[in-house]
């Protein structure tokens, strides 16, 4: 969604892209829901990942050491 109610800068737009251009690294800072607008789900709001298949639990790696075969019989059809 573009708002038009924003003066863009054109230069310094241009100056921007340049720096990352030219930067060997580039870091952004984004909130959890930055991908929404693009339709790609969040993982707890409505429709979410974690909604509709539930929150998967916090010793997932430790789960799959246990029984390779078994985490990855019920992983692969989600």
């Amino acid at each position: 969604m573009i708002n038009d109610n924003f003066n863009i800068d054109e230069s310094a737009v241009q100056a921007a892209a340049q720096s990352l251009f030219n930067s060997p690294y580039t870091i952004a800072l984004v909130g959890a829901g930055i991908s929404v607008e693009s339709g790609i789900p969040t993982f707890r709001g409505p429709g979410g990942l974690w909604t509709k298949l539930g929150e998967p639990s916090g010793n997932g790696y430790e789960d799959f050491l246990k029984n390779p075969e078994s985490w990855w019989l019920q992983n692969l059809d989600q």
